[in-house]
């Protein structure tokens, strides 16, 4: 099965930005057989599996500079993607979501288990389980994205210093310790299907979702959930009600929209009508970003001076917009007199310039500015 390893290459460089990470997997496997002293049968072989998922990189549309891509794709961007700060940068900012504490931990635990497992064994003979476990913790670290691939490294890594680590004791220990992690753990997971309010709950998560589906605040457990699949199946409830309402009316560009909702719009609404920006911040410059897309949203001359550039005729926005610019560019709009918003859901927000364009949609849709309020 190792020589499908290629094969699953060539879906992974067309599919996701981390692809390089087989190539890296490969090459440690590859040090490990060789500093290892391993047959030279197995050294050989890991060696002509690298070359073969080398080449893999470069069956991609782009070619070379697809294969390349990850040595650029981390480069400066004018806009701070949530996803590539650190673990600490985000614990700072958002202390009350548990989970990077629980990355924190784990990776602590994972230095603790690695440093036990050296002093048993020799390093020579365990590089792949130290360069592995090591680079998916910094990893982790560095970007918030990547500390689930780190978990796919710890459950195994983890496992096997545990496995060490029970050596010490009697057989008699080694069972009871194995019955009593398999207690905890299985109190852990029906702690998560009991209680709607627990961090390993599915309900704690789909919980919007469960009254987006028209279910009340006590449906919010785990027997709803299996009998409402739709809930956590396939697409969120509602979640293309906006592009339906933007197609159905027939409405026009030139379109403002914010950097998170890009890449639905291209989905619903291209080539008829364009975005302004999506979420591939690599496709835009950092000028873009700093000197026009942010000072639009901050401030309400530079906004009439790019308006008055683009002629935008639609705002279209998504609602759940983190960044202090997003959030003060939606309150100016809605008290702005030119602009009328005609649509809302939990997601988006569509405005539209009070033109004769628009007129009998504005008529037929204007939503009350009364019903809108800035929450802090």
């Amino acid at each position: 099965l190792v020589w499908m390893i290629p094969l699953l290459q060539i879906l992974w460089v067309n599919t996701h930005i981390l692809f390089f990470i087989g190539g890296f997997l490969v090459f440690v496997f590859w040090v490990d057989a060789w500093l290892g002293k391993r047959d030279k049968e197995t050294v050989r072989n890991f060696f002509i599996l690298g070359l073969l998922v080398a080449a893999a990189c470069f069956i991609n549309p782009a070619g070379i500079k697809g294969a390349l891509v990850p040595l650029t794709i981390f480069k400066e961007y004018g806009y701070r993607l949530a996803e590539n700060q650190t673990v600490f940068f985000m614990h700072k900012r958002f202390g009350h979501d548990p989970k990077y504490i629980y990355f924190e931990a784990m990776a602590v635990l994972s230095i603790v288990g690695l440093i036990f497992f050296c002093w048993r064994k020799k390093w020579r003979t365990n590089i792949a389980e130290i360069v592995l476990l090591l680079f998916f913790i910094v990893f982790g670290l560095k970007t918030v994205r990547s500390m689930a691939t780190f978990a796919f490294a710890f459950v195994p890594l983890m496992s096997l210093f545990c496995y060490e680590a029970i050596g010490f004791f009697s057989r008699e220990v080694r069972r009871k310790a194995g019955f009593g992690l398999l207690l905890v753990s299985l109190m852990l997971v029906g702690h998560g299907v009991v209680s709607a309010k627990s961090f390993f709950s599915p309900c704690r998560h789909l919980g919007q979702f469960v009254l987006m589906n028209g279910g009340a605040e006590e449906n919010q457990n785990f027997a709803y959930l299996l009998n409402h699949p739709q809930v956590y199946t396939g697409l969120v409830p509602g979640i293309n009600g906006s592009a339906e309402f933007f197609k159905r009316l027939n409405i026009q560009g030139p379109m403002f929209n914010n950097y998170d909702i890009g890449g639905y719009l291209i989905f619903h609404l291209f080539p008829k009508v364009k975005v302004f920006v999506d979420n591939r911040p690599e496709v835009y410059s950092v000028p873009f970003f700093k000197d026009v897309y942010v000072p639009m949203q901050e401030n309400n001359d530079v906004w009439h001076k790019i308006d008055a550039q683009y002629g935008f005729n639609v705002i279209y926005f998504y609602r759940h917009d983190l960044t202090p610019w997003g959030q003060n560019f939606m309150v100016s709009r809605v008290e702005d007199p030119e602009w009328a918003p005609v649509y809302v859901d939990l997601f988006t927000i569509i405005f539209l310039k009070r033109n004769q364009q628009n007129k009998s949609i504005i008529d037929a849709f204007e939503l009350p500015r009364s019903m809108f309020s800035v929450s802090r």
